[in-house]
């Protein structure tokens, strides 16, 4: 999943959720379960998402942005 809309797609009913309204939506990574650290990691992205930390340096969660349009009407 690589946005917002791709979500919506699958699950249409979390368009009422304030976090999807808001923008405030984070994916995990397909190996995070793999991983014997990944509970350290996760705990550290978990922290820069609460503190609104830039998500550039997670290691297992990012952020789910709204797909842009690339044609005007």
């Amino acid at each position: 999943m690589k946005n917002l809309n791709e979500l919506l797609d699958k699950c249409p009913v979390l368009a009422d959720f304030r976090a999807v309204k808001d923008g405030n939506v984070f994916c995990t990574t397909n190996d995070m379960y793999q991983q014997s650290m990944s509970i350290g990691y996760m705990i550290d992205d978990m922290h820069s998402m609460i503190t609104g930390a830039p998500d550039s340096g997670m290691k297992y969660l990012f952020k789910l942005n709204r797909k842009i349009n690339s044609t005007k009407r």
